[in-house]
């Protein structure tokens, strides 16, 4: 499996409507993400649909707690 900021540039990547990653990932990137399912989501934060579209990742777990502490929403962490 990719690691989340392979997989971040990647999405980031194709969203702004370069295709060059998406052209070169082959079979291999396609059987992890279809072009446009990120926009068509609906999720506005990429941290959110990482978590729930592809896997959990440490490092994006990580930020998603930090920013938990830093609202006070201690319950969420």
């Amino acid at each position: 499996m990719m690691s989340s900021w392979v997989y971040i540039m990647y999405l980031t990547w194709n969203v702004f409507g370069n295709d060059v990653l998406y052209d070169v990932s082959s079979e291999a990137g396609r059987k992890l993400y279809l072009k446009g399912d990120f926009a068509e989501s609906r999720i506005a934060n990429l941290d959110v649909y990482l978590l729930k579209k592809v896997g959990l990742f440490p490092d994006i777990l990580e930020r998603k707690v930090k920013q938990h502490f830093e609202k006070g929403d201690h319950v969420s962490v």
